[in-house]
């Protein structure tokens, strides 16, 4: 019994080891996406990695592989913030405005933060990975030909941009339309190789903020609240001139008003955002961000913080309602249905 009971401890012991340099490995080659495939970092180039303590591993590994590709990498690490879309502390702010590329990789995303754009602004260009985690490059949502992904985000993205009113509706009893009002849609790519751009990783989207106040009918969320995770039933939610009116289903409805309320800012039940997922290889219901919202064929409505979607309305964080199998119009014309795009 004692001998079955050592064996069965080495036998522990060297399974945990070896998935140990699986991750390793896997890291190192998502680590290789980001950096050279996505955001062509070079030579002499200042590489900055800002993450949350809980990713430090995936800091380093992406600063190492800075460094093989000739940067001058830095980390900067900092307490896990408590909200999507919060900033990291000031000093990281600064050290973003500086560098010539930057890696977000949090727990909370900092891809709607106030310093994400203000490095944009100042010529950063930028990668943020949502929900972030080891076990995330061991997702399939990496392995994805981002520059082929665009050509279709980009055309879903024109006709937001040029469209005046959307229209989208579900099996699940979705139905509302919206109107757009020529604002630029956001296009994002999964590629950050220019100065100044930006994107998260690897839930590639394209997405439009409605023109304030137009939202109107009823979106019921049969997927995921982001954060929150996969609804237990489905959550209705009443809409009108843009602003969440009502919310009714079973404990996820509860919990998702709970937390809405605990914002205690009338901003947060605001929709700013209206984002089609556009990644094929996103697995859904897994619980990241990183794929729940753009697995392809997806829908999401983004409240709260919407300066990132050219939507004047300040809140202390951004949140996402992602529905399935979503029937999306533009103008009348169909884009998208059963989880495939109609042009």
């Amino acid at each position: 019994m004692r001998k079955t009971i050592i064996y069965y401890k080495i036998a522990v012991i060297l399974n945990y080891q070896g998935g140990m340099k699986l991750s390793l490995k896997n890291l190192k080659k998502g680590a290789e996406i980001i950096l050279k495939d996505c955001m062509n970092v070079g030579e002499k180039e200042n590489l900055l990695i800002v993450s949350d303590f809980e990713n430090k591993k995936v800091a380093e590994v992406l600063a190492e592989y800075g460094k093989e590709l000739g940067a001058e990498a830095a980390v900067v690490n900092f307490f896990k913030r408590s909200s999507h879309g919060e900033n990291p502390p000031e000093p990281a702010i600064s050290a973003l405005c500086r560098a010539d590329a930057a890696v977000l990789a949090a727990v909370y995303s900092l891809t709607n933060s106030a310093a994400r754009r203000k490095a944009v602004e100042s010529g950063t260009r930028i990668i943020s990975i949502p929900d972030c985690s080891e076990e995330l490059f061991d997702s399939s949502a990496l392995d994805v030909d981002f520059k082929e992904q665009k050509k279709i985000i980009d055309k879903i993205g024109n006709l937001m941009t040029e469209g005046k009113t959307i229209s989208v509706s579900s099996e699940a009893g979705t139905d509302f339309t919206a109107e757009l009002c020529g604002r630029e849609s956001v296009k994002q790519t999964g590629l950050a190789d220019k100065a100044g751009s930006w994107s998260p990783f690897p839930n590639i989207e394209v997405a439009v903020g409605p023109d304030v106040g137009t939202l109107n009918g009823i979106f019921v969320v049969d997927g995921v609240i982001i954060p929150g995770g996969y609804v237990d039933r489905p959550v209705e939610i009443e809409i009108q001139q843009g602003c969440i009116t009502e919310i009714k289903g079973g404990r996820s409805a509860q919990k998702f008003s709970k937390l809405l309320a605990s914002f205690n800012c009338e901003n947060i039940y605001n929709i700013v955002e209206i984002g089609i997922g556009c990644n094929p290889n996103s697995e859904f219901g897994k619980g990241s961000m990183g794929e729940d919202e753009s697995k392809f064929g997806t829908l999401h409505l983004g409240i709260g913080e919407g300066n990132s979607f050219g939507v004047s309305n300040t809140a202390p964080a951004h949140l996402d309602l992602v529905i399935r199998k979503p029937r999306v119009e533009i103008d009348g014309r169909l884009i998208l249905a059963d989880e495939k795009l109609q042009i």
